[in-house]
């Protein structure tokens, strides 16, 4: 998730110099190679939903679950994965969201997996027995990495279908889960009370918005938003969004080292998972060498006669102010180069309906466009070029 931050899996950072590879079998010949410093002894036995399968009950559990021609779709891709995760094979085979492109297939080493794991259960002390919410698909990184999680801390693993509602019909108390936005929005708008069973919960696969993020400061658990991507093998940064220590910035995990280029653009390297640095299009602000404010994404700026605007830095200037989901973007434009618009997803919206005081002369939308949906990725991200693309075809046709 979560990329993440809210890029984990919160859009995922394009890679504009270079990006590690994670292993000799990658289907992508732009990846480097991974240095893995730890030595892992791989965990072949697993607790899942408080039954405990050692090293010959869990692929007899496997076999048992593939023969069941009526296993949910869902189900059968979880033990898939886990009869990956117990193979000989060193690598699994994990793929990108596609929020800036078409998705992207490569295989990562199970060591770095779980050097990524041990951080995520360090961070928040997950230790043996507790249990830990798997309501994500695990055809991507955020669902991978909690089922190795769980291998890794010998954590009783919670599958539950990844429905927009997870935690409906929970009956039992959770330590841990993630989630992405969506669903974190939908169980709070059908049962808020239903959080009160979750103790911990991290948010990746898409910007947690400010009017979700006021809900959230109303329950219980504790929540926080991750920055991260596929290519880091999920989060490398977190935000704590609510309680008395929720932050505007984003603290990065132990073995992480950041940096910035000249225009801005965060630059990550993580100890046993990359080899070298990976140049990022997320522009950011620091605090220091160990903490980070997002500002946008440096392919989505916006040039307006002349002025550069960061669409992301607009939406939160007047996200109080438009109740429904929405977008800046913009159209070409004879006398401005671009024009900036503001996209809402709904079938009908009153363009006068919006006055924004907060916004600079040239921050203001020219125009208002109404979209009945949003173009989303698998994980649940927003497709900014998709709905751009989407309101230029619109334009057109006028």
């Amino acid at each position: 998730f979560f990329a993440p931050a809210h890029r984990d899996d919160a859009d995922v950072p394009s890679f504009t110099h270079y990006a590690p590879k994670f292993g000799v079998n990658s289907r992508n010949d732009d990846f480097g190679d991974i240095l893995v410093t730890q030595n892992f002894k791989m965990r072949k036995s697993l607790t899942i939903n408080g039954v405990f399968y050692d090293e010959t009950g869990l692929p007899e559990l496997i076999e048992q679950k593939s023969g069941q021609k009526e296993l949910p779709l869902w189900e059968k891709e979880i033990f898939e994965f886990i009869r990956e995760w117990i193979s000989e094979d060193p690598t699994v085979e994990v793929q990108t969201s596609g929020t800036t492109g078409m998705p992207k297939k490569y295989r990562v080493r199970k060591s770095a997996m779980q050097v990524s794991a041990l951080k995520t259960l360090e961070y928040f002390g997950l230790k043996k027995g507790d249990n830990a919410l798997l309501c994500l698909s695990p055809r991507y990184i955020a669902g991978k990495l909690m089922i190795v999680r769980a291998f890794v801390g010998e954590l009783d693993l919670i599958i539950s279908e990844p429905t927009s509602v997870p935690l409906d019909n929970l009956k039992t108390e959770i330590d841990f889960a993630a989630m992405v936005p969506m669903q974190v929005q939908k169980q709070l708008d059908k049962d808020a009370g239903a959080f009160k069973h979750l103790k911990k919960l991290i948010i990746g696969g898409g910007e947690v918005p400010g009017s979700l993020k006021e809900k959230l400061q109303k329950i219980t658990t504790e929540v926080w938003e991750t920055y991260g991507m596929t290519e880091t093998l999920t989060h490398i940064a977190l935000r704590k969004v609510n309680g008395k220590d929720k932050s505007d910035w984003f603290a990065i995990l132990p073995g992480v080292e950041i940096s910035k280029t000249d225009d801005d653009r965060l630059v990550a390297k993580v100890e046993g998972i990359t080899e070298s640095e990976l140049f990022t299009n997320d522009i950011v602000e620091f605090k220091d060498d160990k903490s980070f404010m997002l500002q946008g994404r440096a392919d989505d700026v916006i040039n307006t006669g002349g002025i550069k605007v960061m669409p992301q830095l607009v939406e939160n200037k007047i996200k109080e102010r438009i109740k429904r989901r929405f977008v800046i973007s913009s159209l070409p434009d004879e006398t401005l180069g671009e024009k900036i618009v503001l996209v809402i997803e709904d079938e009908n919206c009153d363009e006068n309906s919006f006055e924004l005081p907060e916004l600079q002369y040239f921050e203001k939308p020219k125009e208002i466009i109404c979209l009945k949906e949003f173009p989303e990725t698998g994980t649940g991200k927003l497709k900014r070029k998709e709905i751009k693309n989407i309101i230029r075809q619109m334009e057109n046709k006028i």
